[in-house]
């Protein structure tokens, strides 16, 4: 943990992180939902990304039981919404692809290494996503949903998207269109 705070504030002036050091009394950050992921899973992840490694693994498909043998190219390592993912070049799809780290099973670290691309941003990568989630190329999809009471609450005042809009209805509800 001390290692990501000092990621986290090395851009900082020493006043600032004074100050953020000096909140432990006032403000307290609990995550629910957080994802904890296998500490040997996620190290070796690590190691495979800082050293430029490829990964091979057993990955569980999102919503079913079926189960594939994947192989990897991993970039960069990416905590969105309390869940590890991570993110690389697959070599069989001929594709950037996401991965979820739970879903991931008996990880190897392959021999070789390979060249990460001079000019990949994860920042560039997920722009326009939701959270980690996009569409193939630049495609874009515009969503509609419409809200409760309840639930308008709680989009209120979050961003989920770059391109959110929340309009308010009648009642307390709302809608929010986004591109």
């Amino acid at each position: 943990m001390q290692a990501a705070f000092e990621k986290l504030t090395s851009d900082l002036d020493q006043e600032a992180v004074f100050h953020v050091l000096d909140l432990g009394d006032t403000i307290l950050l609990r995550l629910p939902g957080t994802e904890e992921p296998d500490e040997e899973d996620f190290q070796i992840v690590l190691r495979a990304v800082q050293q430029c490694r490829p990964l091979r693994f057993r990955y569980r498909k999102f919503a079913t039981q079926e189960i594939a043998e994947r192989s990897l190219h991993p970039y960069q390592l990416v905590c969105a919404h309390q869940r590890w993912y991570v993110v690389g070049w697959d070599p069989w799809r001929g594709a950037l692809r996401t991965f979820v780290l739970a879903r991931m099973q008996e990880l190897e670290i392959d021999d070789g290494t390979f060249e990460r691309p001079a000019g990949f941003r994860i920042e560039d990568h997920l722009r326009g996503s939701f959270g980690i989630f996009k569409t193939e190329g630049d495609a874009e999809v515009e969503v509609e949903v419409a809200l409760d009471c309840w639930a308008a609450d709680v989009l209120r005042g979050r961003r989920w998207h770059s391109s959110q809009q929340v309009e308010e209805l009648p009642g307390a509800r709302c809608a929010s269109p986004s591109a």
